[in-house]
């Protein structure tokens, strides 16, 4: 993204959940194997190693999932 882009020249870390559309090609739309909306996570770090970005990445996801599944007792086995 190029905000995202632009962001990192003011900011040292960025970061962003954002909804994703994708184009369905001919054929997908009933295979039932592509997702066509769906959120993507993205973090932008303009200093630190790729290992540190992962690490943070992981931590980040697992508490949004940990809140996820707080959020959603009795919908989720």
């Amino acid at each position: 993204m190029v905000e995202k882009q632009m962001s990192l020249e003011f900011l040292e870390k960025v970061y962003c959940v954002a909804p994703c559309l994708r184009l369905v090609m001919d054929g997908e739309e009933h295979s039932g194997k592509h997702l066509y909306n769906f959120f993507q996570f993205e973090i932008e770090w303009r200093t630190s190693s790729m290992s540190d970005v992962f690490k943070q990445g992981e931590k980040i996801l697992t508490s949004m999932a940990k809140e996820i599944l707080e959020d959603s007792t009795g919908f989720v086995e």
